[in-house]
């Protein structure tokens, strides 16, 4: 490529380029748009939509408005109201503040802007064409802002053609309002769409009245609780109404939507062994804490904020939740699942620099800033690194061969085991596989598996045909131990699971589980069947994670021979021996030194 000299980009050139970090489709024009009138006091906001944004946007609120200085200046690029000075960065209280979002959404529009201030008696007018150019005038409006962003994306014909189809685009916008109805109760919003009403929220008195509205379609239960500056304030659903994933489960910081997966995880471990792993549950957390505790200057889009003291503020979800939801729900006793790294740590005896606050929240902090004291977060539980485990004798190994002698659990991966003639590297992965394998191979030998009872029913969504299996192949289900009843044309209901594989993904054994035995004859033909238990362990298996104890290694490892079988005699994909080392080999290796 020849070099090129340096030269500087024309003003359209460049606001086209911005607009790209802004704008990424009519939900991000929307989200702007309501922020800003949010941010100026609105108490109405309607929300108009034709062609799912992409042919018109129209928003229009009753907020303070703008004078005619600043309506023009509003659409120059950095020009905001909301920061005044470097300061303002550390500790932001609006839903905007980098002056971008105006300049960035005329940019690649045909844009119109009307507002009113209460002391002016004429609004002004605003309207940049496809050229650019600005037209800037006095009109009749009330009290208030009406932005029009007409033919988005029409000067950038690439970025227009991967706008996805309209029903995808609208519903975008539809998260956009519901999450903003969500966190700002005070606020009536009214979303409609191609002339037609969609969905309309008139103003709640309280955060639980507002939920209770905008997600009617679950039964919630509030948490309320502090910890230092953090107040936490959740409206959660039963475990039984979980889903795959979090996109169920929104997230507030200071009534700003996020995304983070921490406090997902922290939320959904809350609930223990009730949910199972890769589960979260349906409702919505708001988080209040200081703004000067969180940075909220980090994504283009505003969905992530960085935490001053992250672990701290995930523990303190965590803390409020574990104490709160048993009660709440009438729960088990909560108890953090093996290996997610969250429990009750004791205060820090060095305290981090700057906020910090104690579990009780009731001390002021040593600044005066907040009360509560923060204490720095101790790491979570690090894995034992070649950790030499006191010997453990182990028996002989079903095959009758002599069972190896654990020496040390690695990394909790790999276990090391010794035997007669030399040391041996085991997966633990493949291992227990193949001892699963085993147990489930020999229970059916001697009749059908023991059925473990699930304390909360589990619903899964699955194709008609194999919902419909559930009923053709029932004995065949029951033989394995799972106890499924059809609740739906798509839908089944897993009462019980094969008690050897209880610890395991619920969902994914099940749909493995129809897959298998959702065809005629699946459930009388051996083969399938082995091949299925094969399947269900190894998913099981992976699903295993955390500490072992020395206990739970030897027992684990006697299950595998020296010669590199499984208790399985070494059949299917288990291959849990990666390294031997006999004591030969050793004296060889020593004798060249």
């Amino acid at each position: 490529m020849e070099p090129r000299p340096v030269v500087q980009l024309p003003p359209e050139l460049a606001n086209q380029i911005a607009a790209g970090e802004v704008v990424a489709r009519p939900a991000s024009v929307v989200k702007e748009l309501v922020e800003n009138a949010i941010d100026a006091g609105a108490r109405t906001i309607q929300i108009e939509l034709e062609s799912a944004g992409v042919k018109l946007v129209r928003v229009v609120d009753d907020g303070h408005g703008m004078s005619a200085a600043d309506a023009e200046l509003a659409l120059a690029r950095h020009a905001t109201s909301k920061l005044r000075c470097a300061e303002d960065l550390a500790a932001i209280g609006t839903l905007g503040f980098r002056g971008e979002a105006l300049p960035s959404i005329a940019a690649v529009s045909r844009f119109l802007l009307r507002t009113r201030c209460p002391t002016d008696e004429a609004g002004t007018e605003v309207r940049v064409g496809s050229d650019g150019k600005r037209a800037v005038g006095p009109c009749g409006c009330a009290v208030g802002t009406t932005v029009e962003v007409a033919d988005l994306f029409h000067n950038i014909p690439a970025r227009r053609k991967f706008l996805r189809a309209l029903a995808t685009e609208s519903a975008h916008v539809g998260e956009v309002v519901r999450a903003a109805a969500l966190a700002h109760a005070g606020v009536q919003l009214s979303l409609r769409r191609d002339g037609r009403a969609a969905k309309s929220w008139l103003r709640a008195d309280s955060r639980e009245a507002r939920v209770g509205d905008v997600l009617g379609d679950y039964e919630l239960t509030a948490c309320r609780g502090e910890r230092g500056p953090v107040a936490i304030e959740a409206h959660l659903s039963r475990p039984e109404r979980a889903r795959s994933g979090a996109r169920g489960l929104h997230l507030f910081i200071n009534d700003r939507p996020v995304q983070d997966r921490a406090l997902a995880r922290a939320v959904a471990s809350a609930y223990g062994e009730t949910l199972e792993r890769g589960r979260f549950p349906v409702g919505a957390v708001f988080v209040t804490m200081p703004p000067e505790l969180v940075d909220v200057n980090v994504h283009p889009e505003k969905a992530v904020v960085r935490f001053a003291h992250a672990r701290a503020v995930t523990d303190a979800v965590y803390s409020v939740l574990v104490a709160e939801l048993p009660a709440a729900l009438g729960l088990p006793t909560s108890r953090p699942r093996t290996g997610t790294g969250w429990r009750e740590r004791p205060p820090s005896a060095e305290p981090a620099e700057g906020w910090q606050w104690s579990g009780s929240g009731q001390t002021a902090a040593s600044d005066g800033g907040a009360a509560g004291r923060l204490h720095a977060a101790e790491p979570g539980p690090t894995p034992r690194r070649a950790e030499v485990a006191t010997p453990v004798a182990a028996p002989a190994t079903s095959t009758g061969a002599p069972a190896l002698r654990l020496v040390a659990v690695l990394q909790d991966r790999y276990l090391l085991g010794e035997h007669a003639t030399g040391l041996v590297v085991v997966a633990r992965r493949p291992a227990r596989a193949a001892a699963l394998r085993a147990t489930l191979t020999r229970s059916l030998e001697r009749g059908a598996l023991p059925s473990q009872r699930l304390l909360f029913p589990l619903v899964v969504e699955v194709e008609p045909r194999l919902a419909a299996a559930v009923e053709r192949s029932d004995a065949g289900f029951t033989e394995l131990g799972f106890d499924l009843r059809r609740s739906g044309p798509s839908s089944v209901t897993v009462h019980g699971l094969p008690q050897p594989l209880a610890a395991g993904p619920s969902e994914a054994l099940v749909r493995t589980a129809l897959q298998a035995l959702g065809t005629d004859g699946g459930a009388r033909n051996d083969s399938v069947r082995d091949v299925l238990l094969a399947d269900l362990a190894e998913q099981t298996a992976a699903a295993e994670q955390g500490p072992l104890s020395d206990t739970e290694a030897a027992a684990l490892l006697a299950t595998v021979a020296p010669s590199g079988t499984g208790e399985d005699g070494g059949r299917g994909r288990e291959a849990a021996i990666v390294e031997r080392l006999s004591y030969d080999e050793l004296d060889r290796r020593t004798e060249r030194r």
